[in-house]
């Protein structure tokens, strides 16, 4: 053999040991870590009826335990053969089985090669678990690619095949369980964030708007209420090829917004961008919002999920609270509550709270007609105001016949009803004794018309 064979003859085989000597493909398809949780909805496709579709409890890590110094997690799917498990860091998920470890999930094989879960001896408990890779799936919680999908047979049975598709850093995303009932992922919580298709909580648009009542409570003074001009959208702008909305809301901590369409609004301060809302967060999760270099400038934020409020322009639920605090300051935490496809619905800061009376998003206006009492324009009067026993309200006869009135409370639900004690050129008058009413502030509107409303105060 010449020199230059004997070169390459020998390169070959240092080029098929390398490749040998290459690590499996170790990307963690099944996250184990306590806390991570994924939440499924089921299809049921039973013969001859139509799909049945329900959303499950979350299924959640809660708890590990040291076996012979290695460590174990119990991860709790209905649908899985084993609940058990254990990672080995080089992409295999391991069961614990009758004290014995079994391999359950192998990540590392080739498209279409095929291992053996064995719970035992017996034909009926062993398992062929035929691997596909490159799998693309969509489902509620979002569009995922490069899944692994891993099929557990038993070849003598008839109609037990079930199946499971891993999205890498995610875990379970679908799976068929064998019984004409297939599921899929619609929602988790891994490492700390939320896997969901992004919602959009502050639906960033020109022309979309919000309008606000507020309430005013401070030094021990009656509460003042008003309905605030309408917040809009009303020009956006081109930093870098990144298209930036201008939203002037008056309690914000900036005004120059972007969406990155993964579920995060940022600001533009001072050049830069900063993360503003962060609506991918888990449960009580806490980021940093740095508007400067300074101390002083530097907010913690806090997130509270599922959180649901009532306001005049309705009921809303499935909300995002943003606490935003200045550890070395004293009362300067603010807070914002965001609806999904909704906007901002609730702000506090410095004894005022702003409520959402309506809203436009996409040209759909977003309000309640059950809940319009303290958007109305104040006109009218009442006297004595504030009261303890009972006041004489006088309003605007706008329209001919007005004979009854409503009283409401700052959330717009109905507390009174009240008839006219007489009616004249001016307008007409109606009393109202508080009845069972905590003390608090109240509107006064009337049932014909609805054009304006006299706001009271019950102070017993």
């Amino acid at each position: 053999m010449n020199r230059s064979a004997y070169t390459s003859v020998f390169s070959l085989w240092l080029g098929l040991a390398v490749a040998a000597a290459q690590p499996a493909d170790t990307t963690n398809y099944f996250p184990l870590e306590v806390g991570n949780s994924w939440t499924y909805y089921s299809v049921g496709h039973p013969p001859s009826a139509p799909p049945d579709t329900a959303i499950g409890l979350p299924q959640e890590i809660v708890h590990t335990w040291s076996i012979n110094d290695t460590l174990y997690y119990l991860a709790p799917h209905e649908d899985s053969l084993t609940d058990t498990l254990r990672d080995d860091g080089i992409g295999r998920v391991w069961a614990r089985y009758r004290g014995r470890d079994v391999l359950l999930y192998d990540f590392t094989l080739e498209d279409g090669e095929k291992y053996l879960f064995q719970l035992s001896e017996f034909v009926a408990d062993t398992f062929e678990v035929t691997v596909d890779r490159n799998v693309t799936v969509d489902v509620a919680a979002g569009h995922f690619e490069k899944c692994i999908r891993l099929t557990f047979d038993i070849p003598l049975a008839v109609d037990d095949e079930r199946s499971f598709v891993f999205a890498p850093t995610i875990g379970i995303v679908s799976g068929y369980d064998g019984h004409g009932v297939d599921w899929n992922l619609y929602e988790a919580v891994v490492g700390g964030r939320v896997i969901s298709r992004p919602k959009s909580y502050f639906p960033l648009g020109i022309g979309n708007s919000w309008t606000y009542y507020h309430v005013r409570e401070r030094y021990n003074a009656p509460p003042d209420t008003g309905v605030g001009l309408p917040i809009e959208i009303g020009g956006a702008l081109s930093v870098d090829d990144t298209l930036y909305y201008l939203v002037p809301h008056p309690e914000s901590l900036a005004d120059t917004l972007r969406e990155d369409g993964e579920g995060r609004i940022w600001a533009r301060v001072l050049n830069k961008d900063v993360l503003l809302y962060d609506f991918t967060m888990a449960e009580s999760a806490m980021y940093l919002f740095d508007r400067t270099d300074w101390s002083d400038d530097t907010y913690e934020v806090r997130v509270e999920r599922n959180v649901t409020v009532d306001v005049v322009a309705g009921h809303f639920e499935n909300g995002v609270r943003f606490t935003f605090d200045i550890p070395e300051a004293v009362d300067d935490e603010r807070s914002f509550t965001f609806a999904p496809g909704v906007g901002p619905v609730v702000s506090s800061h410095w004894g005022e709270r702003t409520y959402l009376y309506e809203a436009v998003v996409g040209g759909n206006v977003i309000s309640s007609s059950e809940h319009d009492a303290p958007g109305l324009p104040q006109g009218g009067v009442a006297y004595p105001n504030p009261f303890r026993e009972s006041t004489m309200v006088l309003l605007p006869n706008n329209a001919r016949g007005t004979a009854g009135a409503t009283v409401y409370d700052v959330l717009g639900r109905t507390v009174a009803k009240l008839t006219t004690t007489e009616c004249s050129i001016d307008g007409c008058a109606f009393r109202w004794d508080g009845g069972d009413a905590a003390n608090g502030l109240f509107f006064v509107v009337p049932d014909v018309g609805r054009r304006h409303a006299v706001s009271v105060v019950l102070s017993r």
